[in-house]
């Protein structure tokens, strides 16, 4: 039963895709610095990386309290994104983990233009 539930599954999604004239879309991951390209990050997010310049091995919810974030869910949300775009790593740091700028994230930080963030 359930390998059948599968593979109508299967089937439904790849006539989602092939329908129509139009070939589906790539999806992309978005990275905020690219070299050549100027792609600003969100006002929330150059805050949590100007915090973290400022504040380094910070965690979560030491980012969420000093950014104001009222929900460990959105900070986590933000915190994963900009791991995800390259631009933060995280340790284990006891029952925290510790945050903390890349090198790409320092290179971002600092091409920000003056004042646009605060």
């Amino acid at each position: 039963m359930e390998a059948a539930l599968r593979t109508a599954s299967a089937q439904a999604k790849s006539e989602r895709v092939t329908r129509g004239d139009k070939s589906p879309t790539p999806i992309r991951r978005s990275s905020y610095y690219q070299p050549g390209r100027a792609r600003l990050p969100s006002l929330l997010s150059a805050r949590a990386l100007r915090y973290l310049a400022e504040h380094p091995a910070s965690s979560g919810r030491q980012v969420g309290r000093g950014l104001g974030i009222r929900h460990d869910s959105q900070t986590w949300a933000l915190l994963h994104r900009l791991e995800r775009d390259g631009l933060l790593a995280k340790e284990p740091n006891g029952i925290a983990t510790a945050w903390t700028l890349t090198a790409q994230g320092h290179r971002l930080l600092r091409d920000l233009p003056d004042g646009v963030y605060g």
